[in-house]
């Protein structure tokens, strides 16, 4: 596998299976681990997800200009880029995510609500997941990220200078 599709995909299913894990250890309420919360998570995933693959791309692409022109990157500074755009798509994706299943839902529900009356919640669950996801999730990512980004350079720069 390519290290940039391994660098890809390893990001995205970082992002999800935090965003489960975070969820489930704020909502749980001090009640212990609860498998409803967990299941109440997995509805934001894929929000998360496309976020992390769509900056992990974006880092991808940036480091190959970067490479182009002569330039390292390190794996902090590589991670730090990678999170800030994360962080900055993940309310924009997750909007978009949240009035996808909203709509869905008005379309099949059998007494539909009015569109103002469904997406009067949408700002504050925006705000809400996306700063429980900032606060309790940006440690535990800039962890793990780094040492995605550290193997993504490595093979990157393996593949470079290898010879055929």
């Amino acid at each position: 596998m390519p290290a940039r599709a391994e660098f890809v995909i390893a990001s995205a299913l970082l992002a999800a299976l935090l965003l489960v894990a975070v969820f489930a250890t704020v909502v749980q309420g001090g009640d212990g681990f609860q498998l409803g919360s967990v299941a109440a998570s997995l509805k934001w995933t894929p929000a998360s997800a496309a976020a992390a693959l769509l900056a992990a791309l974006a880092a991808t692409a940036w480091h190959r200009r970067a490479a182009g022109r002569g330039r390292r990157w390190r794996a902090g500074g590589m991670t730090l880029r990678t999170l800030l755009l994360l962080f900055a798509l993940f309310p924009l994706l997750l909007t978009a995510w949240a009035l996808a299943i909203l709509w869905g839902e008005l379309q099949w529900a059998a007494q539909p609500a009015s569109w103002q009356d469904a997406t009067a919640w949408l700002p504050a669950i925006i705000f809400y997941c996306s700063a429980i996801a900032v606060v309790f999730g940006a440690v535990p990512a800039f962890a793990i990220e780094y040492f995605l980004c550290r193997r993504y350079l490595r093979r990157s720069m393996d593949a470079i200078t290898s010879k055929p």
